[in-house]
């Protein structure tokens, strides 16, 4: 299994490409620790988010689920 900073480090070059990330986080399980199979995005420039969802985005050759757009110009990545 990857390790949680590698798959950060995958996450964030896979959608940096849209433009400048001022966030993200990969949840946890509390008590193992491992990836839960989403995260979370801020951008600095809320109009890429329409791009990113319009897109389909395959990271370590599975393609990622749907996007939810929240209030704080973040969106969740499932996994």
């Amino acid at each position: 299994m990857l390790t949680l900073v590698l798959i950060a480090a995958v996450f964030n070059k896979h959608f940096g490409k849209y433009g400048e990330i001022t966030d993200s986080v990969i949840m946890r399980d509390r008590h193992t620790g491992q990836p839960r199979g989403f995260g979370f995005i801020t951008f600095a420039d809320p109009s890429v988010v329409d791009k990113v969802i319009e897109d389909t985005h395959v990271i370590n050759g599975k393609q990622v689920g749907h996007f939810s757009f929240l209030p704080s110009l973040a969106y969740s990545v499932h996994f």
